[in-house]
């Protein structure tokens, strides 16, 4: 029979699995790609990859209230991603030690966002929880390793092993919720679920 644990999610351990999933070059590229082309959250992806591998259970309308309330985060956030793309040095630029300079200042205050963005998601998330309800986290399949802020999770095993009796998932329940009836036809859906493999068998 398989151990459980429970903890809860901080913005500290959403941090470090961030830093280390968006490492990966096949999560990143994804995740940019969503962003760039359909408008998701690359937080809120990061997020319901990380509350699968809790198994954490998310319902479509705790999701919903959480994007709800990082509308404001996410205007100064695009807002200041905008600037800082702007900004990208060119190498035949005659100021490209100073525009590098800048162009790396505003990179450092965007992941300050990032983070503080995260820091809302977490607190919108477990005021959604009920006071009793805690977070489950399978031994066997998550191992929290807290030397630091920079805490390292690994884990083993796929997105199949993560997935709810009923097959959902958080990273699932984004993607329903995401979806407009533009995008409802079924070369996206093929698409969609080609995504939501890849990110979860990352998780």
């Amino acid at each position: 029979m398989d151990s459980t644990r429970q903890t809860k999610i901080s913005a500290p351990l959403f941090w470090a699995y961030s830093l280390e999933k968006y490492s990966l070059d096949e999560v990143k590229t994804a995740c940019l790609k969503l962003q760039d082309d359909h408008a998701y959250n690359v937080n809120l992806l990061l997020f319901c990859m990380l509350c699968d591998s809790h198994r954490a259970k998310l319902s479509k309308e705790q999701l919903a209230g959480i994007r709800q309330d990082i509308l404001l985060s996410d205007e100064t956030l695009l807002e200041h991603r905008a600037k800082r793309k702007k900004a990208k040095p060119r190498a035949d630029s005659p100021n490209s030690q100073t525009n590098d300079e800048l162009y790396h200042r505003l990179l450092q205050e965007e992941l300050t966002l990032e983070a503080a963005q995260q820091e809302l998601i977490i607190a919108s998330f477990m005021k959604r929880l009920d006071a009793s309800e805690q977070i489950e986290v399978m031994n066997n399949e998550v191992g929290i390793s807290q030397q630091s802020d920079a805490s390292i999770i690994t884990q083993q095993g796929g997105a199949s092993s993560l997935m709810q009796s009923d097959g959902s998932s958080a990273l699932k329940l984004y993607f329903e919720l995401m979806i407009t009836s533009e995008q409802a036809s079924s070369a996206f859906k093929e698409q969609q679920e080609k995504f939501i493999r890849v990110l979860g068998k990352h998780v």
